[in-house]
């Protein structure tokens, strides 16, 4: 489930795994502290980086996740998800079937039914 992106070999962002990403963004909100551990597990107990930031704010709470941290993750989906929205901002969306379903795959993917 860890798989690190297709643009793995350019550095960046892409070369990040994403229990990596979780732990950097862990460590916005828990400053020097060591957040591997607590990224793994949050990434193994939600079942992937997608569902772990669309976690509602209890849902994290619960797992012991400070406010600070659970701010920190609905920003990083919140980002990601107006990342998407600009992409077919001002274009067609039924232009490119390819990027509707990506956006609507980020975009409810992971919301509850």
């Amino acid at each position: 489930m860890e798989e690190a992106p297709s643009d793995a070999s350019g550095g960046g962002g892409g070369a990040l795994l994403d229990h990596e990403l979780v732990e950097y963004l862990l460590a916005l909100s828990i400053p020097r502290r060591d957040t591997k551990a607590k990224a793994k597990e949050l990434i193994a107990r939600f079942g992937g980086i997608g569902p772990l930031l669309s976690a509602d704010a209890d849902t994290l709470r619960r797992e012991g996740l400070s406010d600070g941290v659970v701010g920190t993750l609905q920003i990083a989906e919140a980002s990601a998800l107006r990342m998407l929205e600009t992409r077919v901002e001002g274009r067609p969306i039924l232009s490119s079937w390819d990027a509707l379903g990506d956006y609507l795959q980020a975009a409810m993917a992971h919301q509850a039914i």
